[in-house]
């Protein structure tokens, strides 16, 4: 699929013994290459080698720190419980998700959820999360995300929570609300789901995860209120079925292949859903 992929080398610093010297090591990353699977080199010269010690290292003192303001859930302990309940869904329901991405994927998505899931119960058992700071607790999760789930799925998720604390802070700062009811999801969700189209070319009906998120966010701001916003995510998961797949792995799989078979990522959303309100 369309991407990018960043490299990071250690190069020898001036002095250290090293069996290619930085220049040679320079050279060879930039010799034309000559094999079937690229074609292309930049064939530009070399940049000069950089000194270690005029790369400057962030102290505590200049890297940013989180302002956000301290904002509890209405209820703080049904808050949490609600995330344990969906994180442990997730782990439950792994081997369903994983024989779903069996067939339309690469058979990785229910162990790559599980992971997802198993971090951000370590951040609830260590308190980083907590009703009584939903914007931190958020936080924590996109964290917990970030490090513990791979693949396309651990990256929309990752955009997707970073976006949603961004979104909360935003919405708390110009309304100026002292606590996060469901009117303030509603509007954060929505900026944060615009967020993730940024990123994703995804967009409902599109047989991916993004489906029963449109669909949950749409329902709040159309005001028919939790429960019917998760029953809409729901139908929409299972519709992806019957969906051509316009991006993600199944995308690239014979659709008479896919036909009849779920989305895993779409499945996935749905059991974070259900949980999350206790269904």
């Amino acid at each position: 699929m369309p991407g990018f992929s960043l490299t990071l080398l250690l190069l020898p610093r001036p002095g250290e013994a090293c069996p290619v010297s930085l220049s040679d090591l320079l050279t060879l990353l930039d010799d034309k290459p000559n094999v079937p699977g690229w074609k292309w080199s930049s064939a530009l010269p070399a940049p000069a080698p950089t000194s270690a010690s005029s790369v400057p290292v962030p102290t505590p003192s200049t890297q940013s720190t989180s302002t956000s303001p301290k904002i509890p859930a209405p209820n703080p302990t049904g808050f949490t419980a609600s995330i344990r309940r969906a994180a442990a869904s997730l782990i439950t329901h792994e081997a369903s998700i994983t024989s779903l991405d069996n067939i339309v994927g690469d058979g990785d998505a229910g162990l790559t959820h599980k992971s997802g899931a198993q971090h951000v119960l370590k951040a609830l058992d260590n308190g980083d999360i907590s009703g009584e700071d939903v914007i931190g607790s958020v936080a924590a999760v996109a964290q917990a995300v970030g490090d513990g789930m791979d693949g396309t799925s651990g990256a929309l998720y990752s955009i997707w929570f970073s976006g949603l604390v961004q979104a909360l802070r935003d919405v708390v700062e110009q309304e100026q609300v002292k606590e996060v009811t469901l009117p303030v999801w509603t509007k954060a969700l929505r900026i944060a789901l615009n967020k993730l189209y940024t990123y994703t070319r995804a967009r409902p009906p599109s047989r991916t995860l993004v489906d029963p998120l449109a669909a949950f966010v749409q329902t709040l701001e159309d005001g028919e209120g939790l429960e019917s916003a998760v029953g809409k995510a729901g139908v929409a998961a299972e519709a992806t079925k019957d969906l051509e797949a316009k991006a993600g792995r199944a995308a690239y799989v014979e659709r008479e292949k896919v036909k009849g078979i779920s989305d895993p990522g779409a499945v996935a959303v749905r059991y974070i859903l259900e949980a999350f309100v206790g269904k």
